[in-house]
């Protein structure tokens, strides 16, 4: 998995490659918390390049909600593939989540 880091418009992208399980999600949770708890902004995963997503995953996600939701910033999903979004409906966890179909949808309405 590769993570990368981005500010626009006042809102942290993070875009994410690749698989996110239980040996990349450790990294992940790290990274997310570690903006959580330094920035009022709101966060945005770009998930269009992540292929793969396993319970470790979904406890990330879940994880950084909560978060969030503690520090009054925003955390929001985009761009998710069919296959991660199929994982989410059938984890029930789709109505948790604020989710964007692109990044051009998200990105104002977070920053506005």
């Amino acid at each position: 998995m590769k993570i990368e880091k981005k500010t626009e418009q006042d809102v942290t992208i993070l875009k994410i490659n690749g698989r996110l399980d239980a040996t990349t999600a450790q990294e992940l949770e790290k990274t997310v918390l570690d903006i959580i708890s330094s920035n009022s902004t709101p966060l945005l995963l770009d998930m269009a390049q992540l292929d793969y997503i396993s319970s470790a995953g979904l406890r990330v996600l879940i994880l950084a909600l909560k978060k969030s939701k503690e520090k009054e910033t925003g955390f929001s999903l985009c761009c998710l593939q069919d296959n991660v979004n199929n994982v989410l409906e059938i984890a029930g966890f789709l109505p948790l989540f604020k989710i964007y179909a692109t990044y051009e949808l998200a990105l104002p309405e977070l920053a506005g």
